[in-house]
């Protein structure tokens, strides 16, 4: 049985404003022995995050027994010491991994829009019990021009990676013409800043061309045997999935913001307790639904903090 764990960790930063991988580390392992870890925004030699520091060597240090793949959205000049300043997605894994391919994302023109260059990584997956390509991203959240655009992205790469296993290249082993044929299956996990109302959700389980498998959304699959941990960007985490995996895929974690720990400055919880924050308030019952299979007691509400949160136990 596989157990796979997504986090935006937002270079580590909490509600309380406070960076600290550590607390990111702790709250992996308390929510999950996971076989993979998929990780967003990760910052390497920034000197505006984290007094600099590379982060990604620090999440190898906490998690020495996984393999680690770090996908650049960027590699820029300027950082601490005359380094490279990088900023992207992590995937820390204990199965092992046959290729890995970064693929940078679409960022057209936008001139009324800030925006982050994007990217995604892709990973074939083998293992004697299944074999799977994952893909970790974290899309365009400002910009819906470009969110739009990395989003038939994915969906090319799904394609493109179904036609190659159906007609793959010559192979020549050894060489850097050896070819490994991708899997048909996809697991595709991350921050895509979207909502199930949005176009981009709609545009993404878009039914695909034949010999292309459609996406499904994960938590409406498998919603009573995956868990979320509230926070507030829970409503944009999403796990797209070949159906016949989830025969293999049972535990799917997600974890969104930085605040496992410090929900305890909000409320005393207890074993059962979660506290579950969000965009808008009825976002936040609709999360509870998810976390306690629509069994739960409403213990607090702050519906006017920012941002909203709710005080619930499931049981």
């Amino acid at each position: 049985m596989l157990k796979l764990l997504s986090w935006n960790i937002q270079y580590g930063k909490g509600v309380d404003g406070l960076i600290d991988l550590k607390r990111i580390r702790d709250g992996i392992l308390e929510t999950a022995d996971a076989d993979i870890i998929c990780l967003q925004e990760i910052s390497r030699n920034e000197p505006q995050t984290s007094d600099g520091a590379d982060q990604l060597q620090v999440l190898q240090d906490y998690f020495r027994d996984y393999e680690a793949f770090f996908g650049q959205a960027y590699d820029r000049s300027g950082g601490v010491d005359g380094k490279r300043r990088q900023f992207g997605n992590l995937v820390l894994s204990r199965i092992p991994v046959k290729q890995v391919v970064h693929h940078p994302l679409p960022s057209p023109p936008d001139p009324e829009k800030r925006f982050m260059l994007r990217q995604a990584s892709e990973l074939q997956i083998t293992d004697r019990d299944f074999s799977f390509r994952l893909i970790n991203t974290h899309l365009e959240y400002f910009s819906e021009k470009q969110q739009l655009q990395q989003v038939q992205q994915l969906r090319g790469l799904h394609q493109a990676a179904c036609e190659i296993h159906h007609q793959p290249g010559i192979d020549h082993p050894g060489t850097p013409f050896e070819q490994y044929k991708p899997s048909q299956e996809v697991i595709m996990c991350g921050d895509f800043n979207f909502t199930p109302e949005s176009n981009s959700y709609r545009q993404m389980l878009e039914p695909l061309p034949d010999n292309t498998p459609d996406l499904l959304d994960a938590w409406k699959v498998i919603q009573s045997h995956h868990q979320c941990i509230g926070s507030s960007a829970c409503p944009f985490d999403y796990l797209l999935e070949m159906k016949r995996l989830f025969q293999a895929v049972i535990f799917i974690y997600f974890l969104s913001g930085c605040d496992p720990s410090s929900h305890h400055l909000f409320y005393p919880r207890t074993e059962h307790q979660y506290v579950v924050s969000c965009a808008h308030p009825h976002l936040c019952f609709r999360k509870a639904d998810l976390i306690c299979g629509r069994t739960y007691h409403l213990r607090a509400m702050q519906p006017l903090a920012n941002p909203p949160h709710l005080l619930i136990e499931c049981r």
